[in-house]
């Protein structure tokens, strides 16, 4: 293997070989809801890569004992009519398990996706030993599992949206984005290629941290950084390499504390660095909060006066709801000091809920960590 390697879309052979990565398997499915206890895979697809190209692809529709849901159709556009003549998950799982092989698997949301093929491969045999511990063991997917939603928040950390169809949105990929099997499995191998060639770039030490992290961690995707590791300490480098200029700048303009707190969001900052913006899908369509619903629901005459009558309207809740909501809006950082007695909780929950409420999957999704008793 030579010391340099020239930067490229599709590295050599050697590197990917050298990474574990000659041959990687993107892997969607479709299902008739988000939990897979109750819920059914109606569709699967695979796409195989060999040396950075997609060489194969695999793809069946399934029929579930119990009919789709209507918005499950309009979503992905299946419907009971499409499988009615396809067979049932149980023969298409021999098939699908051969085309995978031993590759790593490659998908957006591990998470998601393994343990519903998982569970449903256990329930053909029906085999669940030691699915419900706390780290399940799988029998049927033993494969290394690379998780694109994870790397993506890690190299592209600047990104308003990890969804797939914002990444492919970043890369520019010219492919069908859709909430099917097949072209989702491309897509997710693809992005996955691009973020092989960013973490290349990664200096040693890094890797190293980051291993200490993800051992603590116990994430599927300390495999990878393990073969990345061993790649980086022969010295093998990459030329070219990330513009650091633009990746600081990317990386920061999201830190508004202190600074800038006129602006409504990193689009508008970016406008003022003369940048060719163009606000992400999600930015555009984000179910914004009313910040006078918010307050309206703190007011004397508003739910919580109704439902408790010993409820007293404070203005500093209120002051802090409404900010919070405000925060929500314009994507950016808010840092509130505030005494025993304001209503900290129900300040900070009701627009988290309403924001979580209002926006679907990733960009409604939620955290949070108190030390509240």
């Amino acid at each position: 293997m030579s010391n340099e390697v020239e930067e490229t879309n599709i590295l050599p052979p050697d590197v990917y070989a050298a990474l574990n990565l000659d041959e990687f398997v993107a892997v969607d499915i479709e299902t008739t809801g988000l939990q897979y206890t109750n819920s059914e895979v109606i569709e699967v697809a695979a796409a195989k890569f060999r040396n950075g190209e997609l060489a194969e692809t695999f793809e069946r529709l399934i029929k579930p004992a119990t009919a789709i849901p209507e918005y499950i159709t309009k979503l992905t556009g299946i419907a009971d009519s499409d499988v009615a003549g396809a067979p049932a998950f149980r023969d298409v799982l021999p098939d699908f398990r051969e085309f995978l092989g031993t590759a790593p698997i490659i998908a957006h949301h591990v998470p998601f996706d393994l343990p519903f093929l998982e569970y449903h491969a256990r329930l053909v045999d029906r085999n669940l030993k030691g699915w419900q511990n706390r780290k399940p063991v799988y029998h049927y997917f033993p494969n290394p599992k690379y998780d694109t939603a994870v790397l993506a928040r890690m190299y592209l950390h600047y990104l308003p949206s990890f969804s797939l169809s914002n990444l492919v949105d970043y890369f520019q990929f010219s492919g069908d984005v859709s909430h099917r099997a097949l072209p989702d499995a491309k897509n997710a191998g693809l992005v996955f290629r691009e973020l092989v060639n960013f973490a290349i770039q990664t200096k040693f030490a890094d890797v190293q941290k980051i291993l200490q992290i993800l051992e603590a961690a116990d994430d599927p995707i300390s495999d990878f950084f393990q073969h990345l590791a061993k790649f980086l300490s022969t010295g093998t480098t990459v030329v070219g390499g990330i513009d650091r200029r633009q990746f600081d700048f990317k990386a920061n303009h999201y830190n508004i504390i202190g600074e800038r707190s006129k602006l409504k969001g990193p689009a508008d900052l970016l406008e003022e660095q003369d940048w060719d913006y163009e606000p992400p899908e999600w930015e555009q369509a984000a179910g914004l909060l009313d910040e006078s619903d918010i307050a309206d629901f703190f007011a004397e005459s508003g739910e919580l006066s109704q439902k408790f009558g010993t409820y007293e309207t404070r203005d500093q809740q209120v002051a802090m709801a409404t900010a919070i909501a405000r925060a929500f809006n314009s994507q950016q950082f808010l840092t509130v000091e505030a005494g025993t007695g304001t209503g900290k909780s129900l300040a900070y929950l009701v627009p988290a809920i309403q924001w979580a409420l209002k926006n679907n999957a990733e960009n409604g999704r939620v955290v949070i960590s108190t030390n509240t008793k």
